[in-house]
């Protein structure tokens, strides 16, 4: 396969111990044929659990989880969906297709000019989200993802802790005196837990800081279901 111009072998490692490790080998001769990951059709892109239809700003605006009844996980909040940068046109394509993963390319000019890849995986719950932005800037450039899930339960890493996204008065980790809500730290990982045991966990790269829904510099919005990561470097999800 073929990933930013560079070739590559990739394989389905499963199984692998937590602690501990497992042996793969390359054998000379023919291998067995396997299908693709996932289809492709225009903008959507299907494997056996997931849908995806991709805008072409490199946005999400549907996911379709196929393990639940046909699930709508992307929800409309004021015009963002999830991996969401802001308006823009561009163009898809397919990067990449083989047995074990298929990328779709996304190279859009608007509100900066940038790229996403969005990934689906052979028989993994994993999508994989790569953002470059291209374009220098000097405003404020920020991603939205937004959820389809109610009243969610929000934990995320600190500097040095797991917290529970919300006020002490309510179970939460967070004063309800001398501090701020507008950006919290987005370290490794954030988890959007719904109700019906169904939730996210986005797994951050290089995004320092992200917003719960409305929330203002003197109150902690956790009722709404989007959240919005701040910009300064290339993206991976």
């Amino acid at each position: 396969m073929t990933i930013k111009g560079q070739r590559y072998l990739r394989i389905f490692a499963e199984n692998v111990p937590a602690v501990g490790y497992k042996v793969y080998e390359i054998r000379v001769g023919t291998g067995e044929s396997f299908s693709d990951a996932a289809t492709v059709s225009g903008n959507v892109l299907e494997n056996g659990k997931y849908r995806l239809t991709v805008a072409p700003n490199g946005a999400i605006t549907s996911w379709i989880d196929k393990t639940r009844g046909n699930a709508e996980m992307a929800r409309d909040a004021g015009g963002r969906f999830i991996n969401d940068l802001g308006s823009g046109g561009g163009t898809i394509s397919v990067e990449s297709a083989g047995p074990v993963t298929v990328t779709l390319l996304v190279t859009s000019s608007g509100p900066v000019a940038h790229t996403s890849r969005i990934t689906l995986i052979r028989n993994s719950e994993r999508i994989e989200i790569d953002n470059n932005i291209s374009q220098a800037f000097d405003d404020k450039q920020t991603w939205r993802f937004s959820f389809n899930l109610d009243s969610p339960d929000i934990w995320h890493e600190e500097v040095g802790a797991i917290l529970h996204a919300g006020l002490t008065s309510a179970g939460g980790h967070y004063s309800t005196q001398n501090a701020r809500y507008d950006w919290l730290t987005l370290n490794h990982f954030v988890h959007v837990q719904g109700g019906a045991g169904v939730g996210v966990t986005l797994s951050n790269w290089e995004a320092y800081f992200m917003r719960l829904g409305a929330s203002t510099d003197s109150e902690l919005d956790v009722a709404r279901r989007g959240l919005t990561c701040t910009s300064r470097r290339p993206r991976r999800w």
